[in-house]
């Protein structure tokens, strides 16, 4: 029926995160007699998510950093040339 990621707080005061999957229940004809509710801890997969996401930032921060000092540089090595030939 569907997978929910639910965001709790353990007895220590930790936050977690649980995935939680919820399926059909069918007896042999295939009829619904219930659900089944399965818990993953998925804490650890979320941080290290978070981490990724955070280095590609960084990075891409990077990139346009090099980018703006290269297209800087361009024209000030033009100026210092032409100033250094006067």
């Amino acid at each position: 029926l569907g997978i929910k990621d639910v965001k709790i707080t353990d007895d220590r005061g930790e936050l977690k995160t649980l995935r939680v999957k919820v399926s059909n229940l069918l007896d042999e004809s295939d009829k619904k007699q219930g659900a089944i509710l399965t818990f993953e801890d998925v804490t650890e997969l979320t941080k290290l998510q978070g981490r990724v996401q955070q280095s590609e930032k960084l990075a891409a921060i990077g990139q346009l950093a090099a980018g703006i000092a290269h297209e800087i540089r361009n024209p000030l090595a033009s100026i210092s040339g032409s100033v250094q030939l006067m």
